[in-house]
């Protein structure tokens, strides 16, 4: 799998970057620093000739990923958010929305909640559904991605694609990939929680 992701500039007045993301096997990567550019950018044409310009001037990091799901509650009055509690693929790219949900969560919960004790048991429960279903979905449709299956890529591309056309379905998917889906904003009562903090806030 090779995708380009453009980030912005580093300054005001640089030339716009990008990332180039290339997909290896983890136990393919030795060999793959071990052959160099030269042999690299072959199989770059081959795939998606028009990123060749920019898999030429690529600065290559070693990145991994894995799913993995650890125990929300580190100890007394702690607890993971974001990746460090539920790490998934990054074909749905709900990484950061995740992130900011659970953060997002907390906040709500720590102004409702009478206590901290009782403010993490909010938290958690406000995130529980969404965070499990993210982390199912992506499980599931990562194979079509990345994977030495020849039958899944053709049916993502000529049975799943023009299904997620569908008036119905396409709406389902748009709310699936702005991280929508399951509507897990309207759970943290952020609106209420704002309005309280600020009447807090504003006390004498």
């Amino acid at each position: 799998m090779a995708g380009v992701l453009p980030v912005g500039t580093a300054t005001e007045d640089a030339p716009a970057m990008a990332t180039f993301f290339w997909s290896l096997r983890g136990a393919d990567y030795a060999g793959w620093v071990k052959d160099g550019r030269k042999a690299w950018l072959p199989q770059v044409e081959r795939l998606w000739p028009e990123a060749v310009p920019l898999a030429e001037i690529a600065e290559p990091v070693h990145a991994r990923y894995r799913h993995l799901t650890r125990p929300p509650v580190i100890g007394r009055h702690a607890v993971r958010i974001g990746d460090a509690w539920h790490a998934t693929s990054p074909q749905l790219g709900q990484g950061a929305n995740m992130a900011l949900l659970d953060a997002a969560s907390l906040t709500s919960a720590l102004v409702h909640a009478p206590d901290l004790d009782a403010a993490i048991r909010v938290h958690l429960r406000q995130r529980r559904l969404h965070v499990s279903s993210y982390q199912f979905l992506s499980r599931v449709l990562t194979p079509f991605y990345q994977s030495d299956s020849r039958l899944l890529p053709v049916l993502r591309d000529h049975v799943i694609a023009p299904i997620t056309t569908l008036p119905g379905i396409r709406a389902i998917v748009s709310a699936l990939v702005t991280g929508d889906l399951l509507d897990p904003v309207a759970r943290l009562r952020l609106q209420e929680a704002l309005a309280t903090a600020t009447d807090l806030v504003s006390r004498p």
